[in-house]
């Protein structure tokens, strides 16, 4: 390949990385619509973590966008992973995934300390399932309670690819993420 064809490669593949996230956008504000019409506030209006350090490059590109929301003692999540950046992963990530989830502090605690590192520990279950099946943990040295405050996690992730429009999210993330949330007590 020649200087030029890397250069319109770089290029080509910066504007594919827009489009992208473009469609990540479309799809993280319907999960907005239909989170707030059940009465979940968003936290903020962020939806990526990384890094402006020259020291941590592979933060510069964010591989999973997210947004979250809270009511009550309880903080709910709709993250799209694309991969994981740090490659201690239980398992590795073989597919854009979307992953929801919710944790909380336990009973009589309220939110008081955010982080949106919680929105992609789906993938830190070692056995985890990316076919919808929720997983769940009170395991205080998993949720590392001391240093987080968090009482329960809980997540599950399908294929990004196998949502086709937004009646498929509404239908297999959202819905299914409110009914579980509703149902523990």
């Amino acid at each position: 390949m020649n200087d030029t064809e890397t250069a319109q490669n770089i290029v080509f593949a910066v504007r594919q990385l827009t489009e992208l996230y473009k469609q990540i956008s479309l799809l993280l504000t319907k999960a907005d619509e239909l989170m707030i019409k059940s009465k979940w506030k968003p936290c903020s209006n962020q939806c990526v973590g990384g890094s402006n350090s020259l020291k941590l490059p592979m933060e510069w590109l964010p591989s999973f966008v997210f947004r979250m929301y809270y009511k009550g003692k309880r903080v709910a999540f709709v993250t799209v992973i694309l991969d994981y950046p740090y490659g201690d992963a239980k398992q590795p990530v073989a597919q854009p995934l979307l992953s929801a989830g919710w944790y909380d502090y336990g009973k009589n605690r309220r939110v008081k300390r955010l982080t949106y590192d919680w929105t992609w520990c789906h993938l830190d279950f070692a056995n985890r399932k990316d076919d919808g099946t929720f997983m769940t943990t009170d395991d205080p040295d998993w949720l590392e309670t001391e240093r987080w405050k968090v009482m329960r996690f809980s997540s599950f992730a399908l294929p990004l690819i196998s949502l086709k429009d937004d009646k498929a999210l509404e239908e297999q993330v959202v819905q299914p993420l409110l009914d579980h949330v509703n149902k523990v007590k």
